[in-house]
């Protein structure tokens, strides 16, 4: 997903055209289909500029608000419900692992092994 200064402008219509011109890294031949930079969003400082983070972060989410900084992050994610913690599906599980076995070791040479275990 991406942010476009149609979006902007939908969202904001009181939106500062300089401001825009800020945002598109000083270009002024955009139209409303152009996409706005994350980055540049998360830098912006001018008017609006904690209701656009906010409106963006619902967007796109921790895309966007890992690009703030610390202290604008813990405040625009609790505005745009956005969990700070990870859920536990976020969590990623180690893969599960052979364990050592001997170069020199045959396939055939463990189930052996493993048969014999079973009917001691």
């Amino acid at each position: 997903m991406a942010i476009t200064v149609g979006d902007i402008y939908t969202q904001f219509p009181g939106f500062n055209p300089k401001d825009m011109i800020a945002l598109m890294n000083g270009r002024t031949d955009f139209d409303g289909s152009d996409t706005v930079s994350l980055s540049n969003i998360a830098s912006y400082n001018g008017g609006f500029a904690s209701e656009l983070s906010i409106f963006v972060a619902g967007r796109e989410g921790k895309s966007f608000t890992n690009l703030l900084p610390k202290n604008k992050r813990v405040s625009v994610n609790k505005e745009a419900g956005i969990s700070e913690k990870p859920n536990s599906n976020d969590k990623q599980s180690k893969p599960a692992s052979a364990g050592s076995i001997p170069i020199d070791t045959s396939v055939w040479d463990i189930a052996d092994k493993n048969q014999g275990k079973k009917m001691a």
